[in-house]
């Protein structure tokens, strides 16, 4: 997903890691080169993961400190679920 925040072109990442989603966060250059800002944490679902790139990307912009993830990052382990 690309978009733009203060003029200045994003691309977020999602990809799929067993019962995860990784997401990344890149600039795009205007010489069409991709600058990573970095790999994010598994998330337990494709929603939470593109979020987290989009508001990291955003806070890069801003000159903000990196968000903290505010939704479930984990993806619970099998045994635990059997157990609930």
């Amino acid at each position: 997903m690309i978009f733009y925040h203060h003029g200045t072109a994003f691309e977020a990442t999602i990809e799929a890691k067993g019962d995860a989603y990784l997401s990344r966060a890149f600039i795009l250059e205007e010489d069409g080169e991709r600058t990573s800002l970095g790999t994010f944490g598994s998330f337990i679902n494709r929603q939470y993961a593109a979020e987290f790139a989009v508001n990291y990307a955003i806070a890069f912009a801003d000159g903000e400190a990196a968000p903290v993830a505010s939704f479930p990052s984990e993806v619970p382990k099998k045994q635990q679920l059997d157990a609930a």
